[in-house]
C-alpha cells in the first residue's frame, strides 16, 4: 500500500521510537566523565601496587630458602604504600581536573626542568679540609735570611717515627731512658739552605712534623726534658773497621731563651768539642710549636738574636698550613 501521511511504514516507525527513547536517557557531565575516569586509574593503581607486594612478599620468601652451605643475607623491604592517603582528592563537582604526580616526580627532578633538585634528604658525606701535607713555603726560605743562599734537596715522608733533635742526642746515655713520644709524625719534610751546592755545611737546617692529637705538645715537652738530662755528655768517635777516626766528642746542652714565638718555643744551645780538634763547633737550635706542627731549626752562622728573629719567621710560615692556624 502506498505511503501517506496517515499510514507511515515500518520504518519511520523505528526512529520515531528510537528518538523517543534517546530523549528519555539522561546523559552524564563532563565533569561526572572525568570522576569517574579518576576513579578507575587509582583502583587499577592500587591493583597494581598488590600485585608488587605479592610478587615482592613471594620473592622474600623464595631467598629465604637457605642451602645448608649458605649464610643467609637480610633483606630489607620497602613497603609500599596502598593507603586511600596517597591518593588525591576528588575535586568538587565543576572543578577543573589536577595532574595526579607519579611516585619518580615525588622523589627524583624532572630531567626537562633545569635547575630542578630532588625534594628527598640524601645522606651527605662530610669531606674533612684539615690540612694534612706540610707544603715547601711552610718552611723558612732563602729569601728570609736576607742572603744569596739556595734551597738545597726536600725530603718529606708521611706517617714515619720523627723524633726532633734526637739524631744529636742519640749518644746521650741518659736519653734513652726518658718516657717520650713513641708515636708517628703524620707528615714530615725537611730541607736545608746553601751558599753553595758543593757546601756540604749548610748555612741552616730545618725539619717540620705535623703530629695527631695534642702530641705535637707533648714532643716539644720532651726536648725540654732530654736537654735537662743531657746537659753535658761525652760520646764516642766514629770508627772505621776498628779504629777510631775523629776520636770523643764533648757535648754542651743549654737553654738560652723560651716562650718568644708560636704556641711553644725555646732556644737551645749547643756546643760540641771534639778529641784532637782546636776550640769546639756552637750551634743554635730553635725549637716552634704553631697548631699540630713542631719545627726545629739548626744554625751554627747565626748570632742568639738573629737566631730569634728566623724563629718568628718560621713560626709565621707554620701559621698558614697548622691545624688550628693563626
Amino acid at each position: 500500500m502506498p505511503e501517506t501521511p496517515d499510514h507511515p511504514d515500518q520504518a519511520t516507525q523505528l526512529v520515531e521510537r528510537i528518538a523517543a527513547d534517546l530523549a528519555s536517557i539522561r546523559w552524564a557531565s563532563p565533569t561526572e566523565i572525568r570522576n569517574r575516569a579518576r576513579r578507575r586509574a587509582r583502583r587499577q593503581a592500587a591493583s597494581g601496587a598488590l600485585a608488587l607486594m605479592v610478587v615482592v612478599a613471594a620473592a622474600s620468601a623464595v631467598g629465604s630458602v637457605v642451602r645448608p652451605d649458605r649464610t643467609p643475607s637480610p633483606v630489607a623491604a620497602t613497603p609500599v604504600p596502598t593507603t586511600p592517603d596517597t591518593v588525591p582528592p576528588v575535586p568538587p563537582e565543576g572543578a577543573p581536573a589536577q595532574p595526579v604526580p607519579s611516585p619518580r616526580s615525588s622523589v627524583w627532578p624532572d630531567p626537562t626542568v633545569q635547575g630542578a633538585a630532588p625534594t628527598t634528604p640524601f645522606a651527605r658525606t662530610t669531606v674533612s679540609t684539615v690540612p694534612t701535607a706540610i707544603p715547601v713555603d711552610a718552611l723558612l726560605q732563602p729569601g728570609d735570611l736576607g742572603a744569596d743562599l739556595l734551597l738545597g734537596a726536600t725530603e718529606t715522608t708521611d706517617f714515619a717515627p720523627v723524633r726532633p733533635i734526637a739524631d744529636s742526642l742519640v749518644s746521650c746515655p741518659d736519653y734513652a731512658t726518658l718516657d717520650r713520644y713513641d708515636g708517628v709524625a703524620v707528615a714530615f719534610r725537611r730541607h736545608a739552605l746553601l751558599r753553595d751546592p758543593a757546601d756540604g755545611d749548610p748555612v741552616l737546617r730545618q725539619e717540620v712534623g705535623r703530629f695527631p692529637g695534642g702530641a705535637a705538645g707533648r714532643i716539644v715537652d720532651d726536648v725540654d726534658r732530654a736537654v735537662a738530662v743531657c746537659a753535658r755528655y761525652r760520646s764516642p768517635g766514629p770508627t772505621y773497621e776498628r779504629r777510631l777516626l775523629d776520636g770523643w766528642g764533648e757535648h754542651a746542652w743549654s737553654r738560652v731563651d723560651r716562650g718568644f714565638a708560636g704556641d711553644q718555643s725555646m732556644l737551645l744551645r749547643h756546643e760540641i768539642a771534639r778529641q784532637g780538634s782546636p776550640g769546639s763547633v756552637v750551634y743554635l737550635v730553635a725549637v716552634i710549636r704553631v697548631g699540630d706542627l713542631v719545627t726545629v731549626v739548626t744554625s751554627a752562622d747565626l748570632t742568639g738574636e738573629r737566631a730569634r728573629e728566623m724563629a718568628a719567621t718560621a713560626a709565621a710560615r707554620l701559621c698558614r698550613t697548622a691545624n688550628p692556624g693563626c
